[in-house]
Formats: structure tokens, C-alpha cells, sequence
């Protein structure tokens, strides 16, 4: 294992009972094609996995690496500040990882937004009025063949980079959480509660891998909405594209609104999950007394009390999302049908490549403005 201080200091400890992992010496090519992760796959195709046969644990993952990193730039801020936002202490920690991510996340919006022209570009040869060459139909399948191979090997390397940073803001904050738990007090905990610790770490903390995925969507939306617009208005026209995009934002303040719906359901929840883990602890610390004087039903029944406020709100949660979701798959459908009524109105020529076209954009930028909202 490899610990850093706080001083960073590296503390060579023992290997030899561990494998290398195989990513921190792996190439370029093998990095784009995790070709990296094949000699464990091939050993558990041949014989079950054992524990010996697990890779050790990227150094630039370590727990003890990141916490002192984080701890050390939050007593910076601590410092210069009364109150230091936590927030702003991961920024100002992840800058240059958030300037590439911002990077590769750019180079990929363009490159999916570009799979839908291509496609329209080959399936118009077969359209007897469009006058194509059989040459340039090849040469726009390549062009799109090239782009395809952007499916299995960019993204998913760029997905993985951005779970790795998910993860390692993940691990930080949780081992941030451990050493503060680990020097307080009992007077300082005052009315906090060991499952108000537990929650933040098993819950709240956990989410951050969840949000931090979506969020690179932040740093290209509008890079995304520009070129969708351009590339429609190339494509279909300027009428069908500005009918298009405004009966698609015209769902936005739908979605925003129960979006915010979620949101407070969400803070809802919190405290009443919070409530049913201390209620557990403190039965489960006092299970002695509980026994003895046998209030077992009265414990049971508060525990149910608060287990069923919780569950109803949770119920409600999942509704909104599921609402949310439903609107996310009619926005493009309906805004389909009023390019193609917008588009024999005015009596424009519309194909097959051209719908396709307009719906493989419009089937992005739902889902790009979802994640946005």
C-alpha cells in the first residue's frame, strides 16, 4: 500500500502480497481500449476469482492520499476564511481536473451531435432525388464508421475518467467526514447523532458519484444546443428548426417544476431518515433496558411510525421522476410532429433522412436539457 501524510510524504509499505495495477503503466491504447483489465478477465474465464487475483488499488486513489490532499487545501481555506465552503475547497483542489474533463467533455458532445448528419448523409443516397455519387456515399460511410468507433473507445474512456473523479471526491469527503468524527467530542456533538455521521457517509456522500457523472453535462449544454441548432437549421431549415426547439422548451418550466418538486421532497426525506437511523441506534444500544421493561412494541411502533412517513414521500419521489421521465421521451416525439407540420405548411420539401435527422438531434438534446434541469 502507499499512505501520504498531509506533508505528502510517501510511505513505501509492503507489496509483495498484492498485484500492480496494471493502469498505472498501461499505454495509451490500452488506456482507450481497457485493454488493461484483460489478464483478469481472462483468469476468472479460466478459474474462479481469489482475493490474491485482485488488483491493488490505484496509489492515486488511496484514501489516506486524497483525505490529507483535501484536508490540507480545506485548512488553507480555514485559514483565509471563518466560514470555508466545502464546495469551493473541492474546486479550487480538482481545477485542472475540471478544466479537462471540461475538454474531453466538449470534444464528445461534438462528436455525437456529428453521428446524426453522417447518418442522414449515407441514407440520402438512397433517395433517387438527391443526385449522390456512390463515391461520396463511401466516403460519408467511412466518415461515419470513424465516428462510431468514438461509441467503444472515447467515451467510454471519458465516462470512466469521470467516475474515477466521482469517486475520488467521493473517497475524500468520506475520509474528511472520519477524521473530523474521529476528533470530536461528546460536548460537541450536542444534539448530533452518530446516525446523523452514518447518514452522511452512507447516503449523502454516496451521492456524489451519482451527480458527479450528470454534471460534465453542465460544462457542454450550451456547446450542445449551439451546433444542434446550426446543424438543424443546415439540414431542415430555419422555420422547422426554430418550430422544433420552441415546442421542445416549452416543456422546460414543466420539467423545472417538478424537478424542484424533487428537490424538496428530497430535503423532506432527509431528516426523516435521519430520525429512523438515530431511533435503530438508540434501540439497538439500549437493547438491554428495552428488554427488560418490555417495550419492545413501543419502539417497534415508533420506528413504523416514522419508517411510514418516509416511505410516502419516497413514493411521491419516485412518482415525479417517473412523470419527469415520461415527458423527457414525448418532447421529441411532439416536436416531430410540428416540424412536419410546420414543414408542409410552408412547403418545404421533407424526407425520410430529414425526419431522421431532426429526431436523432432532438433525442440528444432532451437528453442533455433532463440532466441539465
Amino acid at each position: 500500500h502507499y499512505f501520504i501524510q498531509s506533508n505528502l510524504r510517501v510511505v513505501v509499505c509492503s507489496m509483495a502480497a498484492e498485484k500492480v495495477n496494471p493502469e498505472v503503466s498501461a499505454n495509451v491504447f490500452s488506456q482507450l481500449t481497457f485493454h488493461w483489465v484483460n489478464s483478469i478477465f481472462s483468469t476468472g474465464y479460466k478459474r474462479p476469482l481469489t482475493p490474491d487475483d485482485v488488483f491493488a488499488i490505484d496509489p492515486r486513489l488511496q484514501s489516506e492520499r486524497l483525505t490529507a490532499l483535501l484536508e490540507q487545501q480545506w485548512f488553507q481555506e480555514a485559514e483565509k476564511k471563518k466560514k470555508p465552503s466545502l464546495l469551493f475547497t473541492l474546486l479550487k483542489r480538482h481545477l485542472f481536473t475540471l478544466i479537462w474533463i471540461f475538454f474531453l467533455a466538449n470534444i464528445e458532445a461534438a462528436l455525437r451531435l456529428m453521428v446524426p448528419y453522417f447518418v442522414a448523409e449515407v441514407t440520402s443516397y438512397f433517395d433517387p432525388t438527391s443526385g449522390m455519387s456512390f463515391k461520396t456515399a463511401i466516403y460519408w460511410s467511412i466518415g461515419l464508421g470513424m465516428l462510431q468507433l468514438n461509441n467503444v473507445s472515447f467515451r467510454s474512456w471519458m465516462f470512466y475518467r469521470i467516475m474515477r473523479f466521482g469517486t475520488s471526491i467521493r473517497v475524500s469527503v468520506t475520509g474528511l467526514i472520519y477524521r473530523k468524527a474521529c476528533r470530536i467530542t461528546q460536548s460537541e456533538i450536542g444534539d448530533r447523532s452518530i446516525g446523523l455521521i452514518i447518514n452522511l457517509i452512507t447516503n449523502d456522500a454516496q451521492r456524489l458519484d451519482e451527480y458527479i457523472v450528470p454534471s460534465y453535462v453542465l460544462l457542454n449544454i450550451w456547446l450542445v444546443i449551439g451546433m444542434g441548432f446550426g446543424m438543424m437549421y443546415l439540414k431542415i431549415g430555419i422555420f422547422a428548426t426554430l418550430a422544433g426547439f420552441t415546442s421542445m422548451l416549452l416543456f422546460i418550466p414543466l420539467q423545472f417544476a417538478i424537478g424542484k418538486l424533487i428537490l424538496h421532497l428530497r430535503t423532506k426525506i432527509a431528516p426523516l431518515t435521519d430520525r429512523r437511523v438515530k431511533i435503530i441506534h438508540e434501540i439497538v444500544s439500549f437493547m438491554k433496558i428495552i428488554k427488560m421493561y418490555g417495550w419492545e412494541i413501543m419502539f417497534r411502533d415508533l420506528v413504523d411510525k416514522v419508517r411510514q412517513k418516509e416511505t410516502k414521500l419516497i413514493g411521491t419521489f419516485v412518482l415525479m421522476r417517473a412523470i419527469n421521465n415520461a415527458l423527457l421521451f414525448i418532447s421529441p416525439i411532439l416536436s416531430l410532429i410540428v416540424v412536419i407540420v410546420v414543414k408542409r405548411y410552408v412547403g418545404e420539401p421533407l424526407n425520410t433522412s430529414d425526419l431522421f435527422f431532426y429526431l436523432s438531434i432532438a433525442n440528444t438534446l432532451k437528453l442533455y436539457i433532463n440532466i441539465f434541469l
